[in-house]
């Protein structure tokens, strides 16, 4: 890894990748990790995806695996691809075990004097789901998650302000006591007369929407995720298309560890609202929502 020779640095990289497994995984992920954050700048991508897909294959504690991914956002925000952010979120919403703990770290992430707008993304989505998992703690009472997520939301660009407006609309319906403040946000002029038709649209619908529907209704429209359907990782798929996978690469077990109990998620009514339909259909395919996400669990199927 010291050497200076880029091209020796990136074959050292693929033997670290190629030979790890379940003895030796956690110090393999942590000297790529710790490589990381001088590796030369066309590597870091391709790294990023490998100590993902190394991290989640070989994780015998999900905790443990969280925590590499949210350093490897903090490390390497700008190369950390939409599959990988996406991923921790399937992760999350798969196991229920991790919930709480997947909240707890995602809070204390965005506590950051700097914070980098993919980790803005992962924990908005996953305080949006599982906030109240924390409410209970004085340091994370509702207001709390919710000024420190604003705190973020005039930094951001206008794909992560909508999928932090979605944010705003599960926490409408997860604390009930901040309805009133929420709703004061969304008819705030940055929003209601945004300049953006996107944010305007999607402020003015849901501000509607909190306003005329009941709390039943809410609970029903914006009931957490259902877990995903287990399919080959998208991480794999990505790195594919980078580079041809060696036969030691392809040759470990499928990640089955994220495999969903229906038994052990939680549940979504089968009638499903889907929220702001022309946000499905814009062309950079990012997640703005929670609404995106449940559509068909396109990103999924797209990579299946």
């Amino acid at each position: 890894m010291s050497e200076r020779d880029v091209s020796v640095r990136q074959r050292a990289v693929d033997l670290l990748y190629a030979m790890c497994d379940r003895s030796n995984a956690e110090d393999i992920v942590q000297e790529m990790l710790t490589y990381l954050e001088t590796a030369d700048y066309t590597i870091r991508e391709e790294m990023v995806l490998k100590i993902a897909i190394l991290s989640e294959k070989y994780a015998i504690d999900y905790k443990w695996y969280l925590d590499i991914m949210l350093k490897l956002i903090r490390i390497a925000g700008d190369f950390v691809s939409e599959e990988v952010w996406y991923r921790v979120i399937q992760v999350v919403v798969n196991r229920t075990d991790v919930q709480s703990y997947a909240a707890k770290i995602a809070f204390e992430a965005l506590q950051a004097p700097a914070c980098h707008e993919n980790m803005i993304k992962v924990a908005g989505y996953i305080l949006g789901e599982y906030g109240n998992l924390i409410a209970l703690d004085p340091r994370s009472i509702p207001m709390i998650q919710f000024d420190l997520i604003h705190s973020k939301y005039h930094l951001c660009s206008t794909t992560t302000r909508s999928l932090l407006l979605s944010t705003y609309m599960k926490f409408i319906n997860l604390f009930p006591e901040i309805k009133q403040y929420v709703q004061d946000i969304l008819r705030h002029d940055s929003n209601y007369r945004s300049s953006d038709v996107e944010i305007q649209q999607r402020a003015t619908e849901y501000l509607r929407l909190s306003e005329i529907c009941s709390a039943t209704v809410l609970a029903t429209v914006l009931e957490i995720m259902p877990p995903y359907p287990e399919k080959q990782s998208p991480l794999l798929v990505r790195l594919k298309q980078k580079k041809p996978l060696t036969e030691a690469e392809t040759s470990s077990e499928p990640f089955a560890a994220t495999t969903a109990n229906p038994e052990d998620g939680p549940k979504l009514a089968e009638s499903t609202i889907h929220l702001n339909q022309p946000v499905q259909q814009q062309q950079n395919g990012l997640l703005l929502s929670f609404d995106t996400l449940e559509s068909n669990n396109s990103f999924n199927d797209a990579t299946s």
